[in-house]
């Protein structure tokens, strides 16, 4: 065992003072050396100290040595190489420019320690730490106090080690700058920065596939302008990035299976960008849960992050992305491909007077993807698109202003949209609340739900079995320049359902069945003022379209072609039902259609012409109009008006046709023209001025016209 203690200072004295350049070389071999080097220096030059403790390779050789450096001055330079297991280094240096440089370890050497102090004042020349250890179960610690310091620690484990490194750098100031470079698996990073434009970089790269955790980084940075990297190569890798102030950045790179990444930042204008790939890289490694994860909390103001999980290409499984912003002028960002991916976005409050506060956009490639979206307050947008199996995608947004758009490709897809608006939005003219869906598959269920004025709501589906539910509530007080409440519903396929529900002031429905569809069923309700509704049904059967209209000046069309098709359009009820107009179409054999205008008491139509229902006006329907048209075999068409002004016409070409008009009120008009043969016309008509006209052509045709005052 050798003891080396050096201590050599320069000192400036005497009437004219100078500094000195001091050198310290230490060599020592064997095992349980100690070495203490202190060097002060008072002046312009450099101090040097180069302590070597040489060892075998391999352990009980060159072990349990022991090498201390004190510093003080500036421009001090110290380097120790320790070879062998369990070697202690410890480096301070008290001043600035100073440079330390550690090497520990060489084949399978182990367990060695190395410390590095550095203190400089804020202003002063940076120092920069450079640490190297080899094999594995080594430590590096590194504290840097100041401002302009560097630190270096580079650790290599050999592949399936049980026992990694641990790399700990803790640096106090500004403008400081970490880079830890970690190979093979079981290694530990933690970074601390506190200050400012400190800067951060990890990379692991694991070389083993046994189970349990490999890699782990955790940075922590407060102060502004700091920015942090962690790259991570292989499985089982788990990275954890806290920021808080201002103008901070974190970027995660995470190649291999079950990697976890969890970003929290504090502040104003952040950024955060996780890269997770499934982990191709290592195509002999089972991939196990929780594959890749992915956390991103952000409260402040001006906050951009950004996930992507996959491609690699392809197969990444198990993905989960959460992510939570509080502010405005959020923008979030999760791309997932794979199966069994989840993302869940939660954005907070924007109240700084811009447009576009919160942006979310989600994109899933492959089967069982769920994308759930969540924002409150203005000025909300968000993109969701899937392409795979079995998709979910739901979005609430509460406030003015919100835009949200789903698009979904594949089989068993469901989109729920709901959005809650807000009266101020409109005197900004914005889009208020906009959603739309667009599903292209089987099994698609579309539903959006818009509460307050100037809602928008478009849903298209293409395939078979979909269901569309719209509803939207609009403000009766004042209709806006723009739109108010508008829903398009536009199917294709076989067992498409449409429903919508409008209440509020300038409302309009456009409803599309085609394609082939088979039993369509499309219901449509409004109530209150401005109501339009148009419902178009083709090449199906059993088709059936129910249209119901409370309010002043409401029309509706109803087009149907195929067979066995119902058409219904009631206008009326208690409201006040004023200007209706009601137009129906069907082409096709076995259609019925029927229009009721008013609340008036119609029984059930039995077909029998002689058998006129009671009838009774309550006086609520003005100024309506109806007009049916059908082409085909057994078609059978019902009118009910009551009111004045009422005009009422009914066209069938082909047989067994039945028409029914019943009029109440004032300068009602009736037409009735059947072209084929079993035809049945009756037309009641009460009040005055009222004109009625039928026109029969074919066989076994009968008409009967009832009038009085």
């Amino acid at each position: 065992m050798k003891k080396v203690i050096l201590s050599v200072s320069a000192l400036l004295c005497g009437a004219v003072m100078f500094a000195q350049a001091n050198d310290s070389d230490v060599s020592q071999n064997g095992t349980s050396n100690d070495a203490t080097v202190t060097q002060t220096l008072v002046g312009a030059s450099q101090n040097k100290s180069t302590i070597k403790q040489q060892g075998d390779n391999g352990a009980g050789s060159g072990i349990m040595n022991v090498a201390t450096m004190n510093q003080t001055g500036q421009g001090n330079l110290s380097a120790i190489v320790s070879n062998g297991d369990e070697n202690n280094v410890a480096v301070d240096q008290q001043g600035d420019d100073h440079d330390s440089n550690v090497q520990q370890g060489v084949g399978y050497a182990e367990k060695n320690s190395a410390t590095v102090n550095q203190t400089n004042a804020v202003g002063e020349l940076g120092n920069t730490s450079d640490v190297t250890q080899f094999y594995d179960n080594n430590v590096t610690t590194v504290d840097q106090t100041g401002s302009d310091n560097n630190s270096k620690v580079c650790q290599n484990a050999p592949p399936n080690a049980s026992s990694g490194n641990t790399a700990d750098v803790d640096q106090n100031g500004d403008f400081h700058d970490s880079n830890i470079n970690q190979n093979n698996s079981a290694n530990k990073a933690y970074v601390d920065q506190s200050g400012l434009s400190q800067m951060s970089q990890v990379t692991q790269a694991g070389g083993g596939f046994s189970e349990g955790t490999n890699n782990e980084a955790f940075i922590n940075q407060s102060g502004d302008g700091n920015f942090s990297r962690v790259n991570q190569t292989y499985d089982d890798n788990i990275a954890n990035v806290t920021q808080s102030d201002n103008d901070n950045s974190s970027e995660i790179d995470q190649r291999g299976s079950s990697n976890l990444s969890t970003v929290v930042q504090s502040g104003n204008d952040n950024q955060s960008f996780i890269n997770q790939n499934d982990g191709l890289t290592a195509p002999t490694q089972a991939a196990v849960e929780p594959n890749n994860v992915a956390s991103v909390t952000q409260s402040g103001d001006g906050q951009l992050a950004f996930v992507n999980q996959g491609d690699g290409t392809s197969v990444a499984l198990f993905n989960k992305s959460t992510s939570v912003q509080t502010g405005a002028e959020n923008e979030l960002t999760v791309n997932q491909t794979g199966s069994n991916n989840m993302s869940d976005i939660e954005q907070g409050d924007g109240d700084i007077g811009e447009t576009q506060n919160n942006w979310a956009t989600i994109t899933q490639r492959g089967d069982d993807n769920e994308s759930m979206v969540d924002q409150i307050n203005d000025d909300n947008v968000t993109f969701v698109d899937q392409i795979g199996d079995d998709n979910d995608s739901f979005v609430d947004q509460s406030g003015d202003e919100n835009n949200a758009v789903a698009n979904q490709s594949g089989d068993g897809n469901t989109s729920n949209i709901t959005q809650s608006g807000a009266i101020v939005a409109v005197p900004d003219q914005e889009p208020n609340n906009e959603a739309r869906a667009f599903q292209s598959g089987n099994g698609n269920t579309s539903t959006i739900n818009q509460t307050d004025q100037r809602n928008l709501a478009e849903t298209t589906q293409t395939g078979d079995s979909n269901t569309a539910t719209v509803t939207q509530s609009g403000n009766t007080a004042g209709i806006p320049s723009a739109f108010n409440n508008i829903s398009f519903v536009d199917q294709e396929g076989t067992g498409d359902t449409a429903t919508v529900n409008q209440d509020g002031a300038g409302n309009n429905s456009d409803v599309n069945q085609m394609a082939t569809s088979a039993n369509s069923f499309a219901t449509v309700t409004q109530e209150g003022d401005v109501n339009m509704s148009t419902v178009n049904q083709s090449d199906g059967s059993v088709n059936q379209a129910f249209i119901t209209q409370v309010g002043v000046n409401n029309k509706s069309t109803l087009n149907q072609i195929g067979s066995s098709n119902l058409a219904s359009v009631n206008q009326g009820f208690f409201a006040g039902a004023n200007d209706n107009v009601a137009e129906q179409t069907q082409t096709g054999d076995g259609n019925s259609a029927e229009v009721i205008q008013d609340i008036s008491a119609f029984g059930p139509i039995t077909g029998a012409l002689v058998t006129l229902p009671a009838f009774g006006s309550l006086g609520y329907s003005n100024n309506n109009s109806v007009i049916q048209m059908q082409t085909g075999d057994s078609n059978r068409a019902y009118t009910q008006q009551t009111g004045e002004d009422n005009v009422i016409e009914q066209t069938q070409t082909d047989n067994d046709n039945l028409s029914f008009i019943a009029q109440d009120g004032i300068n009602n008009r009736a037409f009735d023209i059947q072209t084929g043969d079993n035809n049945n016309a009756g037309t009641l008509q009460m009040g005055n001025d009222n004109l009625s006209n039928i026109t029969q052509t074919g066989n076994m045709n009968r008409a009967r016209v009832q009038q009085g005052n």
